[in-house]
């Protein structure tokens, strides 16, 4: 079998192993990236239209107070572009299609009180679940207990279906899983790290805010490491990985 030596050795070849290794490369560190998959970018996945057009079917925005991640495009020499929010709004709820133009769809006014009430009793729960160690929280281990998804339906704290499903859909969008899988103690460290759910949905001001041109991780030239995703896997892992001949090895250089 080969050998794969190097002072740094990072397994993932997602964002953060990318950067991470574009980071140590500067440090002047000889790194191997190891990934299992035929390509690279992790949860961020772009595909291209017949027409070129790129859509991300991963982690697609650039938010505002995503400070890093903005001056690592920046450094990539990457162009953002602002999220489109003019026109009306679509929402399908029940079968029935709102259009609806603003913040606020047209249906039951107790339904989005009760919306609301429950975002604003979350980013209160959020703000008591420390950023650096949730698990010291208060009641860590009864919000641990349950779900995001049992959480919601609880009439105590939605009380319409309304609500209910709504809310359902904002933690579907945020995790892209279902509510019942998700822990209440990570849902609200979430929105803590997130500073509040309307932040976390927010296109104006909020983690939706910009777009990468060319597709989060549509091409070498389209990526925010595009440096790094311009390495040629050359050799697959072995020894460290169970399907090695499914991996693949870069060596930044």
């Amino acid at each position: 079998m080969d050998q794969l030596q190097a002072e740094v050795c990072i397994v993932g070849a997602g964002f953060a192993g990318l950067a991470a290794a574009y980071k140590l490369k500067q440090a002047g560190q000889a790194v191997r990236v190891l990934e299992a998959r035929d390509r690279i970018g992790g949860k961020v996945y772009t595909q291209l239209l017949p027409d070129g057009t790129p859509i991300n079917m991963g982690g697609t925005w650039l938010g505002a107070g995503h400070d890093r991640m903005h001056a690592l495009a920046k450094e990539m020499g990457l162009e953002t572009f602002r999220q489109y929010v003019q026109g009306d709004n679509l929402m399908l709820l029940g079968g029935k299609v709102h259009r609806y133009s603003g913040t606020l769809p047209r249906i039951n006014p107790l339904a989005l009180f009760d919306v609301g009430l429950a975002m604003q009793m979350l980013n209160w729960m959020a703000s008591q679940v420390p950023l650096d160690a949730p698990w010291e929280a208060e009641k860590a281990h009864e919000w641990d207990a349950q779900t995001i998804g049992a959480w919601i339906d609880s009439r105590w704290h939605a009380t319409t279906t309304t609500a209910q499903k709504m809310l359902r859909t904002i933690f579907c969008e945020l995790f892209m899983s279902d509510p019942a899988e998700v822990s209440l103690l990570h849902a609200l460290h979430l929105i803590h790290s997130l500073k509040s759910i309307e932040w976390a949905v927010g296109a104006v001001g909020g983690a939706q805010q910009d777009l990468v041109v060319g597709g989060t991780r549509g091409s070498p030239s389209a990526s925010p490491l595009g440096w790094a995703m311009r390495c040629a896997c050359e050799r697959p892992c072995v020894g460290s990985c169970r399907r090695p001949t499914a991996s693949r090895s870069s060596e930044i250089r």
